[in-house]
């Protein structure tokens, strides 16, 4: 009913010159009904993208996260996502995003920093040496909190649990 219900309607639009325009896009255009399909007079294909898009989407995901990684960073993230969507590197930033968030989770090690006269608490790796606090982040005070820039090794991390979602035998299809 509700295929029948689009049709309908898809039909009635644009039917007295409305200057509408109806845009549609799916991965998967062989699973459309063929009446659907027909409805959309011109089909274009937007391939994955290449690895100097991936390093762009990655770049502008991370902007004002990202002072902890280099350029060489980029690229090689870029490098190992190759058939990655925009949207698996949206979730794959994502991930690498919320490892500082984790480690200050796990960890019961924090350094005290002074930022504008305010006492801050930056995690440390339950494996640092010299001096810190040792407490768990729901003992630090309200908004101390200093998370620290994403690394590198974050990005390998969550390079490493992310998967593309389009599969060789889609693309080919």
């Amino acid at each position: 009913r509700v295929k029948t219900e689009f049709l309908v309607q898809m039909q009635g639009v644009g039917s007295k010159n409305d200057k509408v325009l109806i845009l549609g896009a799916t991965n998967l255009p062989w699973a459309l009904d063929p009446a659907v399909r027909r409805r959309f007079e011109r089909r274009v294909y937007i391939p994955l993208p290449d690895i100097e898009a991936r390093e762009y989407l990655l770049r502008n995901k991370l902007k004002g996260l990202d002072k902890g990684l280099k350029d060489e960073d980029f690229k090689n993230v870029a490098a190992k996502t190759d058939g990655y969507s925009g949207a698996d590197l949206e979730i794959l930033c994502r991930d690498a995003a919320f490892q500082p968030l984790k480690l200050a989770q796990k960890t019961t090690k924090f350094r005290e920093v002074i930022v504008d006269g305010v006492k801050k608490y930056i995690p440390l790796d339950m494996n640092a040496k010299g001096n810190f606090v040792q407490r768990t982040v729901y003992q630090l005070e309200d908004h101390s909190l200093l998370l620290p820039d994403i690394t590198s090794e974050d990005m390998e991390r969550a390079v490493a649990k992310a998967k593309p979602s389009v599969s060789k035998a889609d693309l080919k299809e």
